[in-house]
């Protein structure tokens, strides 16, 4: 920007003479007295944001370094994928199905209970080493079976064997001990006594002799030890180098024979406490900016960990459950750990096995590939123009996100868009100006439109605005800064901003009661009044809705109802809409998530066709609400319903609907558009549903 001007130009240039007649034209509303063809300044008096936020048209009508700031909104529709498959490895499925019962949070469990894991289990190890002081040829050929043996030719030989390697749980429970031996004696007279000691060798359980056949049986014969006398037997005792076998040569007659050993070995059967392990396993999950895991899920009396596969084989705890009611849990899932597309989460003791079944109850999975697009789209309207030369006014900059925002003006004669200023703003704080064409003027009234450059952008941009204004008249004058002055603006210009009130069956207060239609005063009920202000406008009151209500909407202006249901749609629940408006517009004007629409309007003329029965609206309302427990219905309008049935028949039919949802987790949102319905009908409607009123 050149340091002389504090206005930009344009593709059509006000240049030096007209920036300075802008500027002046500003300078002399706010500091000359009137007087013929004065220089006239109209600030934006009207505001609609259909898609971002605002913090109020009202900041950007005086140059006073008070800026109004537009935030774009995250737009892209974030997909949510269910498991697909699932392995109980320890543990049974108690109730519930899988995967329909996790697909919402609608207290319909999944419940898994421990078992002990395996039923049994089974090692059978061999020595690693002779022990010292053996009495036997060649011992270490007793090791392994390979042919190799070692031998004895003399009663009361022994041999022991160590290393057997064991691990047990420290919570198995010992069924059976074995002591196994691969051996032969040619005559088939000598035999061998087998005893195991838990405690290195310095104890042994008592002897089993073991008869032996008369060549290599190339199999093991087993000895039962786990009767060993006053011991007993413990998963402690198989740890580090406990276990050790004794093989002690015993003579069968008058002539000792010689006694071949391949191999000898430890067999033992075991429990372990009750335990859980249950896994998950995604596919084809879109690619997204982010990926979010969230569980919803209960424990009884022992905590749940939820772990997560880093593959191909590591298993790492990521959330813990340990309370007996719900809680939602949410975790973001690292590159290695989504797997192009294919996670996999498991369910296991927090602590351990223990000797309680406990049981786990899952309530809703999901992961949600968050898909990032943020866009802007705001429209602010300069309205009461007159004047000649007008002059459209901006001063602003751009912050966040590296984005740049366009600004369009309104072609009333082609009913476009002009592209006027692209990627208009800078980081620095600057003015911006344009020469207004008469097809860009409407009865008085410019519209100008702010829409991002990238709307695919991945981080949230926010454009700052000090000053929309339009000039007329404009005089010549030193260039300066524009003197708006605050206060006297506002005063001057009304603001539209969302101002509603939700109540219960109330008038507000201070409004004073609907006449009824026979003239009488009709009375307001004494309930009390819940207010509450969102310049944000439905976004606000979707966030306060609750769950299990009924509720009015008296709209403002066109549009709120729906605008209401897609806010709703947005933080999570599906969606009903049942509208009497034209499929195309209505999805070029609303981004529902999740929503079934139902055209009430299609198929019919202005000529023929009959509306749609009040029973096949209740009996389409009905199947939604059992197959979507945390629903959304809205009837847009009520004036739509009333057409060919009698009013009292479609307040009994919004009743019945409000029944439908009372208690539980659906919400059922019925629109009224302003002076569509007679006073003493809004009065029957606003006894039979909350309400929700819409500025």
């Amino acid at each position: 920007m050149n340091g002389e001007h504090p206005l930009r130009s344009t593709h059509r240039p006000l240049g030096r003479a007209w920036t300075a007649l802008a500027i002046a034209a500003l300078i002399v509303t706010m500091g000359a007295p009137a007087r013929a063809a004065a220089v006239s300044t109209f600030p934006a008096s009207q505001e609609t944001i259909i898609v971002g936020s605002s913090d109020g048209v009202s900041r950007a009508q005086a140059d006073d370094g008070i800026m109004e700031t537009l935030t774009e909104t995250d737009v892209a529709p974030d997909p949510v994928v269910y498991p697909g498959t699932e392995t109980v490895t320890t543990g049974t499925l108690a109730s519930g199905n899988f995967s329909t019962d996790l697909l919402s949070s609608d207290d319909a469990y999944v419940q898994y209970r421990e078992a002990v894991a395996p039923p049994t289990s089974t090692l059978s190890n061999t020595p690693a080493q002779n022990g010292t002081g053996c009495g036997w040829s060649s011992c270490p050929n007793g090791n392994a079976s390979d042919d190799l043996y070692a031998s004895s030719s003399l009663a009361g030989a022994g041999a022991t064997y160590r290393g057997l390697g064991f691990a047990l749980p420290a919570d198995a429970a010992i069924i059976r001990v074995e002591v196994g031996i691969e051996a032969y004696e040619p005559s088939g007279n000598d035999r061998i006594a087998a005893a195991v000691s838990w405690d290195g060798g310095t104890t042994y359980c008592p002897s089993v002799q073991v008869n032996l056949p008369g060549a290599d049986p190339n199999a093991y014969t087993y000895a039962n030890l786990t009767a060993c006398g006053s011991h007993p037997w413990a998963g402690a005792d198989f740890a580090a180098d406990n276990i050790v076998t004794r093989l002690t040569h015993v003579q069968v007659g008058g002539v000792v024979e010689t006694l071949y050993l391949d191999a000898n070995g430890v067999r033992v059967m075991y429990e372990t406490n009750y335990r859980l392990a249950v896994r998950y396993d995604w596919t084809a999950i879109p690619v997204g900016n982010a990926y979010v895991l969230t569980i919803e899920a209960g424990v009884s009396d022992e905590n749940v960990t939820v772990e997560v596969l880093t593959p191909p084989s590591v298993w790492s705890g990521r959330l813990n459950f340990t309370s007996a009611g719900d809680r939602t849990l949410l975790y973001n899932l690292t590159a290695a750990e989504f797997n192009a597309g294919g996670p996999a989460i498991r369910f296991v003791d927090a602590g351990g096995p223990d000797d309680v079944a406990s049981d786990l109850r899952v309530d809703f999975v999901v992961v949600t590939a968050v898909t990032l697009a943020y866009r802007l789209d705001v429209r602010q309207d300069v309205s009461g123009i007159s004047g000649s030369s007008p002059v459209l006014v901006l001063k602003g900059n751009v912050s966040g996100g590296g984005e740049n925002f366009n600004v369009d003006v309104w072609n009333v004669s082609a009913g476009v868009w002009d592209p006027t200023l692209p990627a208009a703003f800078a980081a620095a704080v600057g003015y911006l100006n344009l020469t207004l064409r008469p097809e860009e003027i409407d009865a008085g009234t410019v519209s100008v439109r702010y829409t991002d450059v990238n709307p695919t952008n991945a981080a949230p941009g926010s454009l700052h605005l000090d000053l929309v204004a339009v000039v007329a008249n404009p005089i010549s004058a030193p260039l300066d800064v524009v003197p708006f002055a605050a206060a006297g603006v506002a005063a001057a210009v009304g603001v539209l901003a969302f101002l509603f009130l939700i109540r219960r069956r109330i008038l507000p207060g201070g409004e004073k009661p609907r006449e009824a239609e026979s003239g009488t005063t009709a009375p307001a009920p004494k309930r009390a009044t819940k207010k509450v202000l969102a310049p944000a406008g439905t976004r606000a009151v979707a966030a306060i809705l609750e769950s299990g209500h009924a509720y009015l909407v008296e709209e403002g202006k066109p549009g709120q109802g729906p605008k209401l249901l897609e806010d709703l749609t947005r933080i999570g629940r599906s969606g009903l809409l049942m509208t009497r408006g034209d499929r195309e517009s209505t999805q070029a004007q609303f981004r529902f998530q999740h929503t079934t629409s139902v055209f009430l309007g299609e198929g019919r003329t202005d000529t023929g066709g009959d509306p749609p029965t009040l029973e096949s609206i209740e009996a389409t309302i009905g199947d939604f609400l059992r197959e979507n427990p945390v629903g959304a219905v809205l009837i847009d309008d009520i004036e739509f319903l009333a057409d060919g049935n009698r009013f009292g028949d479609v307040v009994r039919f919004l009743r019945r609907a409000a029944a439908a949802v009372t208690g539980g987790k659906q919400i059922l949102l019925a629109s009224v558009r302003p002076g569509t319905v007679r006073p003493r009908e809004l009065d029957a409607l606003e006894q039979e549903l909350d309400v929700v009123r819409l500025g």
